[in-house]
C-alpha cells in the first residue's frame, strides 16, 4: 500500500504532479511526552511531545512516531495537527530553533470521504494511492 508519507511523486488524472509530499500538514496522535533536562539552550521552554502519524484515511499507524514540540497545548491522547521542516521551525517562532516537528493545532472532528484519494497514483500508475 502506497501512503501520502512515502509517494514521492504523484500523478494526478489530470496530468498535474505533486512533488514532495512533506510539504504537507500532518494528523498525529500524542501518545506520550518527552522529559530532557539537559537540552539545547533555544528548546528550553517548549514541551515535547511523542506523536504517532496517523494515515487518514483507514485511521492506521503511519510510519514510526516522532517527537515534536508542542506550539498549544496538546495532551496525551488527543489528534494533532503537526508540520515539518521549516514550517516546524516557523511554528517554533524562531527559525533558528533546532526543531524538525511541531504540533500547530488538536483536531476536534474530522471528516473523510474514503474514495477521496482514488484518483491519485504512485510515479507508475501501478497501484492506487489509498
Amino acid at each position: 500500500m502506497i501512503t501520502q508519507e512515502n509517494v514521492v511523486c504523484a500523478l494526478r488524472k489530470d496530468k498535474r504532479f505533486v512533488k514532495g509530499m512533506d510539504f504537507a500538514m500532518k494528523i498525529g496522535k500524542v501518545i506520550g511526552n518527552i522529559w530532557a533536562t539537559r537540552k539545547e539552550k533555544q528548546l528550553e521552554g517548549y514541551k515535547l511531545l511523542l506523536v504517532q502519524p496517523i494515515n487518514v484515511i483507514d485511521n492506521s499507524r503511519d510510519s514510526v512516531p516522532i517527537v515534536a514540540v508542542d506550539t498549544i497545548g496538546a495532551g496525551a491522547g488527543e489528534m494533532v495537527i503537526f508540520v515539518s521542516g521549516s514550517s516546524a521551525r516557523s511554528a517554533a517562532k524562531n527559525v533558528a530553533t533546532p526543531v524538525d516537528a511541531a504540533i500547530i493545532g488538536i483536531v476536534d472532528d474530522m471528516e473523510v470521504d474514503p474514495g477521496a484519494g482514488d484518483d491519485c497514483y504512485c510515479e507508475t500508475g501501478d497501484e492506487k494511492w489509498t
